[in-house]
């Protein structure tokens, strides 16, 4: 009686056996793992990079060309302005930034190489 009152036959009566089961979509580790290594390996370039005043290759370099411009702040010389050059330059240094980046421009020395 109860399934007339719903619409519903005899015959064609809900053969669940439970609650509703759901599943979470599934991430494929293969391809999060490769990502995961390379922003894990590169952080510590972007990093010192940044801490050198290279904040434009560093983070370009966290997003492309596999790191690569992210290296080259790292390993160049840092702005005079910086953390890093304020930290561990002696004045011999502290002069080749100022011949290398003059300071005519903040967008021109942070795309220098």
């Amino acid at each position: 009686m109860e399934n007339a009152r719903h619409g519903l036959s005899k015959s064609s009566h809900c053969r669940c056996s439970g609650p509703l089961k759901t599943s979470a979509p599934r991430v494929d580790s293969d391809s999060v793992s490769p990502l995961v290594t390379l922003w894990i390996v590169l952080s510590p370039f972007v990093l010192v990079g940044c801490l050198k005043g290279r904040y434009a290759l560093s983070l370009v370099g966290m997003l492309v060309l596999f790191g690569i411009p992210a290296i080259l702040a790292a390993t160049r010389l840092a702005r005079a302005d910086s953390w890093w050059a304020k930290r561990f330059y002696n004045d011999e240094q502290l002069g080749q930034v100022a011949k290398r980046y003059p300071g005519n421009s903040r967008l021109n020395d942070a795309l220098t190489l």
